[in-house]
């Protein structure tokens, strides 16, 4: 049986050391899959210190980072085996205040409950457009998280976007960040098209499949 998406969720905020929202876990093998995409003006750039759901610790996938004159933007993802069912709360912690964030959730269902995940990409660069090969494999999903420095964006052919948005909410200069999924294959290309040239962070993670239950003759 394929990876089946389940339910998404936002927030944004900005300087501040911590954010919290909630999610809603629903299904059978599932998994959740946090996104943060952040920026600031410190060249060294906060980083995560932690990501719970429903009080429960997240494991971190990776981070990539990226930096350009007087600015600095990342973008994270961390995951959780058999998360809570019902609608709970999740908290990402940085180590200090930081001036630009959105993050995201993703859960989904149908994941190995052992090795939910394959193994992570990332790729940065300063033009249009933002993209990133995944290594997948029919009936599992590829999830991407994007960090873009105020740009609008554009979703690539065969994704679905889960999430996306932007802080401050109005003004010339923001952090955007979103999330897609896009059913698996031996590569999937993950991209945006943004709306100029500017810089971005883009990381992409194929969720694998539970195996299926035996038969009994």
């Amino acid at each position: 049986m394929p990876v089946a998406f389940d339910a998404a969720s936002v927030v944004t905020g900005g300087a501040v050391s911590s954010l919290s929202w909630s999610h809603t876990c629903t299904g059978t093998d599932r998994l959740l899959v946090v996104g943060v995409s952040w920026g600031d003006e410190d060249p060294g750039a906060s980083i995560i210190s932690g990501v719970t759901y429903a009080a429960v610790d997240l494991t971190t996938v990776g981070s990539r980072f990226r930096a350009v004159t007087n600015f600095s933007f990342r973008t994270h993802q961390w995951r959780l085996i058999a998360p809570t069912t019902g609608a709970n709360t999740i908290v990402v912690t940085f180590d200090s205040a930081t001036e630009e964030i959105v993050g995201g959730g993703v859960s989904m269902t149908g994941v190995d409950q052992t090795t939910p995940l394959g193994t992570q990409a990332g790729a940065d660069g300063n033009t249009s457009p933002a993209t990133v090969d995944a290594v997948s494999a029919t009936d599992e999903l590829v999830l991407d998280t994007l960090y873009v420095d105020s740009q609008t964006i554009t979703i690539g052919a065969g994704q679905t976007q889960r999430w996306q948005d932007r802080f401050p909410a109005a003004g010339g200069i923001y952090s955007r960040g979103a999330g897609s999924t896009e059913s698996g294959a031996a590569t999937v290309t993950m991209s945006w098209t943004l709306g100029g040239n500017e810089g971005w962070v883009l990381m992409g993670v194929s969720a694998k499949a539970a195996a299926a239950a035996a038969t009994v003759p």
